[in-house]
């Protein structure tokens, strides 16, 4: 929440991070069982992930005891801090560095600027006045001469229409024996040994291959009942 207006993140983001803090945590115990020779139980709860994940970033002042500042981290906060509109679109940019700010103040003819302006003395500072500097960014930028990271900011149509991703062969096709043809997406890492592959699509109903008294145990064991 910020300015008093809630709102969702439009992707089911603490479900998907659920199962990245999983991942992480049953492969540290797997190694742990490596080297150690004992198994643990794992749980991975809701609540706790996403505010670490949120809170990562934004306990900010409250690291210190006493506090610093308030939570909140204010180079992420600042309102000018967005997708900053251009002729054709929208883009996205970040400029973080000393070298960053530099080059741009030298891109947009004002190369004295970096070196005058107490706000760009250092880091702190300009997290300080963050604000202030972004908005200045919002209304002048001088980006791919200045070596400062920017992107596209994308639409979902033109994420599925993405010429790199279609290259790189990201959306995967998959016949579905129900629903036909389907589109899928293939794992983002590159494994240059053991790459990772969809080797069948989830079973339908009656294709897990158990029969129907190792189904009646799993069911008095508990399973199903997690939700």
């Amino acid at each position: 929440m910020q300015d008093g207006q809630p709102g969702f993140v439009p992707v089911t983001i603490v479900g998907r991070s659920m199962g990245l803090y999983a991942f992480g945590s049953i492969f540290a115990a797997l190694y742990a069982r490596e080297k150690m020779g004992q198994g643990q139980r794992i749980d991975v709860p809701m609540f706790e992930t996403i505010t670490h994940l949120v809170m990562s970033d934004h306990l900010y002042g409250r690291s210190f005891e006493p506090a610093s500042a308030a939570t909140g981290y204010p180079r992420l906060l600042a309102q000018s801090h967005r997708p900053y509109k251009t002729e054709d679109g929208y883009l996205a940019c970040t400029i973080y560095t000393d070298a960053h700010w530099e080059n741009f103040f030298a891109a947009i003819g004002d190369p004295s600027c970096f070196h005058d302006d107490p706000r760009l003395k250092d880091m702190a500072t300009r997290t300080e006045h963050i604000a202030e500097l972004y908005e200045m960014v919002e209304h002048i930028m001088e980006l791919r001469a200045a070596d400062i990271p920017h992107f596209q900011v994308h639409t979902f149509d033109s994420l599925s229409d993405d010429l790199h991703l279609a290259e790189v062969g990201f959306y995967t096709e998959h016949e579905h024996p129900l629903l036909g043809r389907i589109t899928g997406l293939r794992h983002p890492a590159e494994w240059k040994g053991t790459p990772a592959t969809v080797r069948s699509l989830a079973p339908m109903l009656g294709e897990a291959g158990y029969s129907p008294q190792e189904i009646s145990i799993l069911l008095a064991a508990g399973a199903g009942k997690a939700f």
